[in-house]
């Protein structure tokens, strides 16, 4: 996923999810008001959210983060608070094994270091239009891999 704050994930609706072209456009980043940002989606990403649509359906103006009824204080179709949003990080991080990642990490710092190890910090920084360098060092946290492959190496064996 591409570099950007709850805030903005919040404010994506129904519209800037693009199926067809596997894209998430957000219109009004938090940090930079006047630029549109897109987010390139994984194939099983578009598969996931394409069923999701399909379950909930809504009109384009709705926020996709949002209520579906169940919630007794909150009424259908209304946005996630900030609070909220954070429950359903941490489940998708508690169903995909992730500890200890806070939804910050997850959207700045960690997305940063892994653009960084697969296509270099140059890429990196051009990826997350970050417009200091100080701001891109204190995000990226990538110096080699040889740390990482050993970590894959052992969480692939450990899972067969």
């Amino acid at each position: 996923m591409s570099i950007f704050a709850q805030g903005d994930l919040r404010k994506v609706r129904e519209r800037d999810i693009d199926i067809e072209h596997g894209v998430i456009t957000i219109h009004h980043p938090t940090k930079s008001k006047n630029k549109i940002k897109t987010v390139r989606l994984l194939p099983e990403h578009v598969e996931e959210i394409a069923e999701m649509k399909r379950l909930f359906p809504a009109l384009p103006e709705l926020k996709f983060f949002r209520h579906h009824g169940g919630v007794r204080s909150q009424k259908p179709n209304t946005p996630f608070g900030p609070k909220y949003f954070k429950v359903w990080w941490d489940r998708a991080c508690e169903k995909l094994g992730v500890q200890g990642l806070d939804l910050y990490g997850g959207t700045r710092h960690t997305s940063t270091t892994e653009i960084a190890r697969a296509a270099g910090t140059a890429s990196a920084r051009e990826a997350t239009a970050h417009e200091t360098n100080k701001a891109f060092d204190r995000y990226c946290q990538f110096q080699n891999d040889t740390a990482f492959k050993r970590v894959h190496s052992h969480l692939v064996a450990c899972a067969k």
